[in-house]
């Protein structure tokens, strides 16, 4: 049988591969690989303190469940960054100086997608503008939700405020739907940073 010339055959090849789609391409086009990442970049926001400080939060969402992973540090510097993993979606982010140091903080303030629309918070620090320390929010235990207790009806929808230099946590009260519970904390130093501790808590009327 005699031999087809060399370019019949290359011509029958793309023919081919034209009729069953084949490709020689390994990059990463979603199309290609459906069940591939996509790559989402950071939101980044930036807040000048009164020290010409700029604190940048990077908000990324990378999880599955919703979640997000974020970063706080000083712009064009090369300080450690403060990092929280896995945290609800940011809500709010407020720059204050609670502790009247002269050094602001930022305080980020997230909320879950569940019913309960949980709310938490997520501070960080200056240390006189030459590093960053975390603030520590201590959990609600058992024993702060006791009747007559500072979290005494807690159920979630909470909600974070700063008023002078005080942060304030206020949430309707379980079974009423006219008053709600007001926790006022400071903000004072710890053995390894910083810690937001209660001062009182009370009732006030939402009529």
């Amino acid at each position: 049988m005699e031999k087809l010339p060399q370019f019949l055959l290359l011509s029958l090849v793309l023919i081919s591969c034209n009729l069953t789609s084949c490709s020689n391409n390994k990059g990463n086009d979603s199309t290609q690989n459906p069940g591939a990442l996509a790559v989402i970049e950071p939101l980044t926001k930036e807040f000048l303190s009164k020290t010409g400080k700029i604190f940048v939060v990077e908000e990324s969402h990378s999880n599955a469940a919703g979640l997000s992973d974020l970063k706080v540090y000083f712009k064009g510097e090369s300080t450690r960054p403060t990092i929280y993993g896995s945290t609800d979606p940011v809500k709010k982010i407020i720059l204050a100086d609670l502790d009247l140091n002269g050094f602001d903080e930022i305080y980020i303030i997230t909320s879950s997608a569940s019913a309960g629309s949980y709310g938490n918070l997520y501070a960080t620090a200056s240390n006189k503008d030459k590093s960053l320390s975390m603030i520590y929010l201590p959990g609600i235990s058992e024993k702060d939700r006791e009747k007559g207790a500072d979290f005494d009806g807690y159920q979630g929808h909470d909600k974070f405020e700063i008023a002078g230099n005080a942060l304030l946590r206020s949430y309707p009260i379980k079974g009423d739907t006219i008053t709600q519970r007001l926790v006022q904390y400071q903000l004072k130093a710890g053995e390894a940073g910083y810690i937001l501790r209660v001062q009182h808590s009370k009732i006030i009327s939402t009529k």
